[in-house]
């Protein structure tokens, strides 16, 4: 028998797929809901934190240039907070979970995928000219004393959250494919 044979064998075979109940989905979609929505006030509570910590730096540093940093990381942090609730504030699940409940919880999960996969953008990208000038600000606005192993940290702990979330955003991708493999069977011929 050749590879050949072997891999029509397999693609022949046609496989079941686990069933669901609409309680069993209903429950997936509430606890998921649950998640986001604690996952975003923890959000919240640091941005609550992070805007009057540097309101205060605008008032307690001498340099202009950290000033200016210090109002740029609240406007960030602003836009931050603004942008997870807009992208992936948690919604009511329907109480009816049938097809609808199954679109619904398809359509949420594609949601939060989105958002984790961009997270660069909306989330680390209004941060970042407010850190660097605050930076730039703390080092007395000079450009000669850069602490590196401040900017590597700071850049090692951006790029942990991208990568963080991209895996998250696949995980939520591979949700998505077996609830459209509940909706769809398609079995191998």
């Amino acid at each position: 028998m050749s590879e050949d044979d072997v891999k029509r064998l397999w693609q022949a075979q046609s496989f079941p797929l686990p069933q669901r109940s609409a309680e069993d989905l209903l429950a997936e979609a509430t606890i998921f809901q649950r998640r986001i929505a604690r996952r975003n006030l923890r959000e919240y509570v640091a941005g609550a934190v992070v805007v009057p910590v540097f309101c205060f730096y605008i008032w307690l540093f001498p340099y202009w240039v950290t000033r200016l940093g210090s109002l740029l990381v609240v406007l960030g942090t602003l836009v931050v907070i603004w942008q997870l609730h807009r992208r992936a504030a948690s919604r009511a699940v329907p109480k009816d979970f049938g097809v609808s409940g199954l679109q619904f919880q398809r359509t949420e999960l594609a949601r939060q995928r989105d958002a984790l996969r961009t997270v660069w953008l909306w989330y680390l990208g209004p941060l970042v000219p407010g850190l660097a000038v605050f930076m730039w600000g703390i080092q007395g606005g000079s450009a000669k004393r850069i602490n590196l192993l401040v900017e590597l940290t700071m850049l090692t702990v951006f790029s942990a959250i991208a990568w963080i979330n991209r895996r998250a955003a696949a995980k939520l991708q591979r949700q998505i494919d077996a609830l459209d493999a509940l909706a769809e069977p398609v079995e191998r011929s």
